[in-house]
């Protein structure tokens, strides 16, 4: 992938050949051996990437079940803390005939917005298991519709009858709090990681144009992929996330809010007291709020924290 964004002369190129220019020019910044070492290092640290996935996606033999026996997260009942990253969703559904279908899909977490109180991978999961409440029926009807928020490929065969699933975390590092050139970074490297994957995993299942250019790119050598793939779209062709936004943890607000009360004596919540709060945060130079999701979560927490009382 770094050969291909190397060798191309300039974005017009970078677009027939799937890439969004803005990541093109990172690709094509990045395309130089001193970049690939750094680049290979971070992925591999085991900070970044378990042993465990590292053996499993290291073997010569890819098992059909293979995604299904990655690092698995339940969403709904975890005490991980909040973090940027990829994460899959492995599932396995009987076809007529007593045939099993697997299927993998790949995505990555680098935003701001609050899903059941975090930001990051878990609010990902959140937010599609939220969609995986809707039936068959109504998931197939979304999709054909196109109104609403978006319902994926993923989310149709995860609802199939007699189908299975879980989702997994793959990588993983800490959320860059403050808007600056890390924070940008981290999430490119986030995008980029789901890219290396997305291809080496196989997960494409979109036009023939793109899958042939995925084909060329993913190494001979590399084990055959028994499923079918579930993305629809690639991480290249999205712009790059420039700039982004300061975020704050459900646990940074509750101590924000409890801080508050404490200090001025509050004991009763009101327009003064949540408008000063939010004043104050920006001054602070912690970051600043974004409107959004996270007003609700803003606003939950408040109401926590003068509960806490």
């Amino acid at each position: 992938m770094l050969d291909l964004a190397g060798s191309l002369s300039c974005h017009e190129d970078a677009a027939v050949h799937g890439f969004n220019p803005s990541q093109w020019y990172w690709y094509r910044a990045n395309s130089g051996p001193e970049q690939r070492e750094l680049l290979v290092e971070w992925i591999t640290s085991p900070l970044v990437t378990s042993g465990r996935t590292k053996y499993l996606i290291g073997q010569d033999y890819w098992p059909p079940n293979l995604f299904m026996d990655l690092e698995p997260t339940n969403a709904r009942n975890s005490d991980v803390e909040d973090e940027w990253g990829v994460y899959g969703i492995a599932g396995v559904s009987q076809m007529p005939g007593d045939m099993l279908e697997y299927f993998n899909y790949e995505g990555s977490a680098r935003g701001s917005y609050d899903n059941h109180g975090h930001v990051g991978l878990l609010a990902r999961m959140h937010h599609h298991l939220d969609k995986l409440e809707l039936t068959h029926d109504e998931i197939l009807a979304g999709r054909e519709s196109g109104s609403g928020s978006p319902i994926q490929y993923v989310h149709e065969l995860c609802s199939r009858a007699k189908s299975q699933f879980q989702m997994y975390k793959l990588a993983s590092f800490p959320i860059v709090v403050n808007a600056s050139a890390l924070q940008m970074q981290m999430k490119q490297m986030a995008i980029f990681m789901e890219q290396v994957y997305l291809i080496y995993f196989g997960n494409y299942s979109g036009t023939p144009h793109t899958q042939a250019i995925l084909n060329r790119l993913r190494p001979e050598e590399m084990p055959t992929v028994q499923g079918i793939g579930a993305n629809r779209q690639l991480p290249m062709y999205e712009g790059m996330l420039a700039g982004g936004v300061d975020m704050i943890s459900s646990s940074v607000l509750q101590c924000l809010v409890k801080s508050y009360f404490r200090v001025h004596g509050v004991t009763e919540l009101n327009r003064d007291t949540f408008a000063d709060i939010f004043s104050q945060y920006h001054e602070n130079g912690n970051g600043h709020y974004t409107r959004g999701p996270l007003d609700t979560s803003f606003k939950r927490q408040v109401t926590k924290g003068q509960e806490d009382q």
